[in-house]
This record gives C-alpha cells, sequence and structure tokens, in this order.
C-alpha cells in the first residue's frame, strides 16, 4: 500500500482562520434472492450498500447474509437479495464512483491551498481506472464527468470563499448540488457511489432539519436523500482542523462517515477509498406504509464492527 504524508499545517491558513464561523440551522444485481415480489404494484425492491469496518477501519470480508439484520422505521425486514463486492485494482470492470465537492462558500478565502492540497492528494492516490470528477459546489458548469485533467484543471481553478455564505441559501444549494450529482451518476457501473465533501463542517456535515426550518429546507433535505437513496450514493464529509462534531448529518444518514484529520490526511482518504472498494449489497421487500421517509437500521453480528450504511431513504 502506498504511503501517503499530506500535512495540513505547511498550508497557507491551515494552522487557524481556515473556516468561517457560522451558527447552523437547526436543523446491483445480487448473487441470491430468496423470495418473489410482494404483489402490489407500487412496491419496488430496496437496495443499499454496507460497508462494514472493524475498530481500525479496516474493512470486514467473508460475512454472510445471516450475519446481517435490517430493520425499516423500527420493524424487521427479510433480507431478501444479498452480495458481496470486492474491487479489484487496475480493473476497469470494478471500478470505483468518486466524486470530490469542493466547498467554496463555508471556507475563508486563506483555506483555497488547504482545500487545493488535499483534493490533489485524493486525485493522485485513486486507482487510475477510477471514475472520479472534481466539482466545486457553485461552479455550475462543473457537471460529474471528465477526466483526471478535468479534475486537476477544476481543483486548480477553485477559490474558497468565491460564493457568499448565507445560511439557509448555502443549505438548499449544497443539499440540491448532492442531488443532482446522484441523479447523474446512478447509471455508473459501481453499486455503490461515494461523494466527498471537502471543506466545512457546515457544509459538509450538514444537518437534518427540524421543526423551526424552513420549508425550502426540509424539502432540500428529501430530495437528496431521495436520490442519494436511488443512486446508492454515500456521502463522506473531509473536513481539515479540529471541528465540533455533529451528529445526524448528512454523511451519516446516506452511509457515509465525517473525517477530522489535523495533519496527514492519507489515512482518512485510505478509508474512504477502502470503503468504495469493500461492501456488501443487501436487497429488501419494504412492509411497512408508503411515506416521504423511512428510517433504515442495518447491523451486523460481528463483535466490535461498524456499519456505514444508509440510515434513510
Amino acid at each position: 500500500m502506498r504511503a501517503l504524508l499530506v500535512c495540513l499545517t505547511l498550508c497557507a491558513g491551515a494552522s487557524s482562520g481556515v473556516f468561517q464561523t457560522f451558527g447552523a440551522p437547526a436543523l446491483h444485481a445480487s448473487a441470491t434472492q430468496r423470495e418473489s415480489k410482494p404483489s402490489a404494484p407500487d412496491v419496488e425492491l430496496v437496495q443499499l450498500s454496507a460497508a462494514v469496518v472493524d475498530r481500525k477501519g479496516i474493512p470486514i470480508t467473508g460475512l454472510r447474509r445471516e450475519d446481517f439484520s435490517v430493520r425499516e422505521d423500527g420493524k424487521p425486514v427479510e433480507i431478501a437479495t444479498f452480495s458481496e463486492h470486492a474491487q479489484t485494482p487496475g480493473d476497469p470492470d470494478s471500478n470505483r464512483t468518486l466524486v470530490l465537492l469542493l466547498d467554496d462558500a463555508g471556507v475563508s478565502p486563506v483555506g483555497t491551498q488547504t482545500i487545493q492540497l488535499i483534493a490533489n492528494a485524493f486525485v493522485d492516490f485513486a486507482d487510475p481506472t477510477d471514475d472520479l470528477v472534481v466539482v466545486r459546489l457553485h461552479a455550475r458548469n462543473d457537471e460529474p464527468y471528465g477526466d483526471r485533467i478535468e479534475a486537476k484543471a477544476r481543483i486548480n481553478a477553485y477559490r474558497a470563499g468565491a460564493w457568499p455564505f448565507v445560511s439557509w441559501s448555502t443549505a438548499d444549494d449544497y443539499l440540491l448540488r448532492v442531488a443532482d450529482i446522484a441523479r447523474q451518476v446512478a447509471g455508473n457501473t459501481s453499486p455503490r457511489k461515494t461523494l466527498v465533501c471537502i471543506g466545512s463542517s457546515f457544509v459538509c456535515n450538514i444537518g437534518q432539519p427540524q421543526s423551526t426550518a424552513s420549508r425550502s429546507y426540509e424539502s432540500s433535505w428529501l430530495s437528496a436523500m431521495r436520490e442519494t437513496s436511488l443512486a446508492d450514493l454515500s456521502v463522506y464529509g473531509l473536513i481539515p482542523m479540529r471541528t465540533p462534531f455533529r451528529t445526524g448529518g448528512l454523511p451519516e444518514a446516506t452511509g457515509g462517515d465525517v473525517l477530522t484529520p489535523t495533519r496527514d490526511v492519507g489515512p482518512a482518504i485510505q478509508q474512504i477509498l477502502a470503503e468504495a472498494s469493500s461492501y456488501y449489497i443487501l436487497g429488501y421487500w419494504p412492509i411497512g406504509e408508503i411515506r416521504t421517509a423511512h428510517r433504515i437500521e442495518v447491523k451486523v453480528s460481528t463483535k466490535g464492527a461498524r456499519v456505514h450504511a444508509r440510515r434513510a431513504r
């Protein structure tokens, strides 16, 4: 395994003042199939991926269907389909879908070099066969397509603080951007897709709307949850420097994670790539009533294991 050392403190502005401070708003086919589809015409098989890691963040392989349990809206559901996916490095038929989303609103201008350094390291460390693209949050011409030359060009053109931060407006922009990206990468060959938001905690770990949230924010959240579920896209927040950690954010809800490296971002990048390479694909028939949103809970019986699977759809 290649070693990667990216020292954030060497970057301009990395030691202090990189991120602006804001008050956060209240916030594919499977190997086997056990049963046929229910007769109800509006019931569709739910498929989701689950990355399972040990206490050190190393993927756990070789698990079986009976090692997993799934609940939707608190009710146990039977796992109808099950398979294990493992990427083969250098094999274009098992490539990963990786989207780097650069926060250009929640990061102050002095953080430009820090974000560029992390994004460049991620691009360099990914496999050449990966479907890897870079998009800037508010650069609307940045679509989730392109080669490594285009990715590097967008990183070079990135400027922190290029777009004004306006609380709810920025939240809506980010959620709608994630939903749009999910729609566009849904047809990619890799079952599990990965979006890595590099930037501030407010943007990259945006919280679920609470009762006081605006109607547009709630609508944007539901749109992001729906589209990421359909595409099986997991969101990760890669937030340099120590920041207050908030649970219940978009990464946790979509089966991703929040990583906050202070010096060496290499282990964080390696963890994200490992979880995009080794995971399980579970399918089940929903048994509850149809509603706007559903809660999902995936567990494994392996002691000490952590599961990164979406918690809502």
